[in-house]
């Protein structure tokens, strides 16, 4: 897991070839460029994050994207993934670039101007998928909740000694549903 909620002045992220399975900047409000493919992605929340111009999430899992409050995003490289939901539209798609190609299951991509859409980014999309300005499907609602109801009950270093909270240091917390998770906190 890679934690950035903290870093408020995080304008570049660059963490591609993990094995992250979410991400959410929604409190790094000045992050401007976010590269993370080749990850194991299956959410990603980027609202709040108002500066962003350049996402690219490709090589992934996930299955929906919405970018419609990112209205600075110039462009968008998520081609690779399960989508089934891409929400762009986001008042800038004139000035965006997308790519959205090897995304089987996604038939419609909700935009600004379908007819704008169309004429632009065709060739940036598989066969099966059209532009619509209602696709009538809610990108947000498939977003997996990045909340739990679990409690942290120990926190361990590398050695699996008892600590505290140390910013870039590799910790495991110890959960009391059972689970564990690897942390490093970037300050």
């Amino acid at each position: 897991s890679l934690d950035v909620s903290q870093n408020a002045v995080l304008d570049y992220l660059y963490c591609p070839y993990n094995q992250l399975t979410s991400l959410d900047v929604s409190q790094n409000a000045v992050l401007d460029y976010l590269y993370c493919p080749y990850n194991q992605l299956t959410s990603i929340n980027t609202n709040g994050a108002d500066a962003i111009e350049t996402l690219h999430c490709g090589n992934n899992q996930l299955t929906s994207i919405d970018v419609s409050q990112n209205v600075n995003l110039g462009s968008l490289q998520c081609y690779d993934n399960q989508l089934t939901c891409l929400n762009v539209a986001n008042g800038n798609n004139t000035d965006m670039a997308l790519y959205a190609e090897n995304n089987p299951d996604l038939t419609c991509i909700e935009v600004d101007n379908y007819i704008w859409a169309t004429s632009n980014w065709l060739g940036e999309v598989d066969p099966q998928t059209s532009f619509s300005e209602d696709c009538n499907n809610d990108c947000t609602s498939n977003l997996t909740e990045l909340s739990t109801s679990k409690n942290l009950i120990q926190i361990l270093d590398m050695m699996g000694r008892e600590t505290s909270f140390k910013p870039n240091t590799p910790l495991i917390y110890v959960y009391d549903d059972g689970s564990i998770e690897k942390v490093f906190s970037v300050e």
